[in-house]
């Protein structure tokens, strides 16, 4: 209780009143803009949240027109994908390199993007490319791997495209027969893949180099009506009969049907053919010792089923007692 009075100080009281004045004070003052920054806060985190969604939405559907476009093998659809998504990740540097791609095959076949065969494996006149055309689909390859090779040269984690964007400059040079040119945009890979730590593509982009002179004269291409006739075969030779000899008629026998051969006439059980059976024997008795009617020839000319003689007319054994 002593302590108690000690610890009592007068106005202890009329201070705190005081402290809790000032606080409702500050919350009349700041309470109003605290709570708009609170909702302007949650609002701006409700609109990134629609945008972060609207972003990956964006992305998928540019990915998905990509690989669209990919498997068409349009060149002109996937230029147009490059150019409505110029900032979705990867999305344009691969729809270019695709077109580029598209470009190059297009010239190496000599037929326009997109051809088909005919049943028969021709080609419609209209869809072969004339020497001009294929020079066209050269120049456009190249602008689409020097501008892949530009935007990717200089940073390290576009450094496969690059690579790749080299590897078609050097493929449209040896195509125009360019040999120095390629030779250049090889060594250009090579610098490119040991610095970026990609050295297969270096190892590669080394064996082209050396190979570079036995590929200067480009396989020549031949259309069908320049592919001689193949000779005809000859005439396989006419089957035989069953013996090796002819048909008898002497026409040949049709293949891919057997013929069995004649059955072997029926042998008793020696191996020898069948006896023919008795003719003029009298006929077996009856069981009480009595002749059979007679006047009657036996049957001739049947052969017995197991190929011994008929029976004759001796009396037959008696049965046994019956028990």
């Amino acid at each position: 209780m002593d302590e108690r009075q000690t610890q009592i100080r007068e106005g202890a009281g009329l201070e705190e009143s005081k402290l809790n004045v000032e606080f409702i004070d500050w919350l009349r003052r700041w309470s109003t803009p605290l709570l708009l920054v609170a909702a302007v806060a949650a609002l701006g985190w409700v609109l990134w949240q629609k945008y972060e969604k609207a972003q990956l939405e964006t992305v998928d559907r540019a990915f998905k027109e990509l690989d669209t476009a990919l498997m068409t093998g349009s060149p002109e659809t996937l230029r147009a994908v490059a150019d409505t998504y110029p900032r979705i990740r990867a999305v344009p540097i691969l729809a270019r390199m695709g077109a580029a791609d598209a470009y190059l095959g297009s010239a190496r076949a000599g037929v326009r993007p997109g051809t088909s065969l005919k049943p028969d494996g021709s080609i419609e006149p209209a869809d072969i490319l004339s020497e001009a055309d294929r020079e066209s689909m050269l120049t456009q390859a190249a602008e689409l791997y020097q501008r892949t090779l530009s935007e990717t040269e200089t940073d390290r984690d576009k450094a496969v495209h690059a690579i790749g964007a080299a590897f078609g400059l050097a493929a449209v040079a040896e195509m125009r027969g360019q040999t120095d040119a390629a030779k250049q945009h090889y060594e250009r890979v090579v610098a490119l893949a040991e610095k970026t730590g990609y050295p297969v593509q270096a190892v590669i982009a080394k064996q082209r180099i050396t190979d570079l002179p036995g590929r200067a004269t480009p396989p020549m291409l031949y259309a069908k009506a320049e592919i001689p006739t193949p000779p005809q075969p000859p005439e396989p030779p006419a089957p035989t009969g069953a013996t090796g000899a002819p048909g008898a008629t002497g026409a040949p026998v049709p293949t891919g049907v057997f013929a069995p051969p004649e059955a072997p006439a029926a042998t008793g059980p020696t191996g020898e053919p069948p006896a023919p059976a008795a003719t003029g024997a009298p006929a077996p008795t009856a069981p009480t010792g009595e002749p059979a009617p007679t006047g009657e020839p036996a049957p001739t000319g049947a052969p017995a089923p197991t190929g011994e003689p008929a029976p004759t007319g001796g009396t037959p054994p008696a049965p046994p007692p019956q028990p």
